[in-house]
């Protein structure tokens, strides 16, 4: 059975995780699938906010141009009561209306993507907050391991260094009795066949 995951709220938003390098460099290796999945569509919808962004500045121009054009030829067909004037105004009141259409889509989706970004956004956080907290907890069951380890280690190097120490001084007793018995001719001849004589 798997474990049921946290329930957490974060309330600080506004911090797009993608856009943070720090993010990504917690992530040693692939990221993990539902990770690279949320990320992907926060992506694909921050392109799309790019875009609307752009096309929405450009339709806004488009029928403030036209707005301008209707109303001068508002006044020219007026003015001169021609058929020309008439057909040209009908016909871009038709293209104000496509562009009207137009730009209410971008102006709703303008209005849409923040909180559809925002929303990705949260998941992506609150799924990376609960994989690095449980790396924490892997990383603190590690560390309590290896200080066991280096506690097993330390006391065996005493031990090592005990007997070290014990061997150190039996050398130096035998080597001492030697010496007040045999003298020190006796050692270097024997100090020369152990340890000097071509061996």
């Amino acid at each position: 059975m798997m474990e049921k995951k946290p329930h957490i709220e974060i309330k600080k938003s506004g911090h797009i995780v993608i856009l943070d390098q720090n993010w990504h460099s917690l992530f040693t290796g692939k990221k993990p699938y539902k990770i690279k999945v949320l990320e992907i569509q926060l992506n694909k919808l921050m392109k799309e906010q790019g875009k609307v962004n752009s096309e929405y500045k450009a339709y806004k121009a488009i029928k403030k141009k036209m707005m301008d054009e209707i109303i001068q030829g508002m006044t020219v067909a007026f003015d001169d009561q021609k058929a020309e004037g008439t057909k040209n105004l009908k016909k871009k009141q038709k293209n104000i209306q496509e562009i009207n259409a137009k730009f209410d889509n971008y102006e709703k989706r303008k209005l849409e993507l923040p909180h559809e970004i925002e929303k990705v956004n949260q998941v992506l956080l609150k799924e990376s907050m609960i994989i690095f907290y449980e790396r924490m907890i892997h990383h603190k069951e590690k560390k309590r391991r290896l200080e066991s380890e280096i506690q097993i280690l330390h006391e065996k190097v005493k031990e090592l260094v005990g007997k070290k120490e014990d061997l150190e001084e039996e050398n130096a007793k035998l080597y001492a009795f030697m010496h007040d018995i045999a003298g020190l001719e006796v050692i270097e001849q024997l100090d020369t066949h152990y340890f000097g004589g071509g061996e």
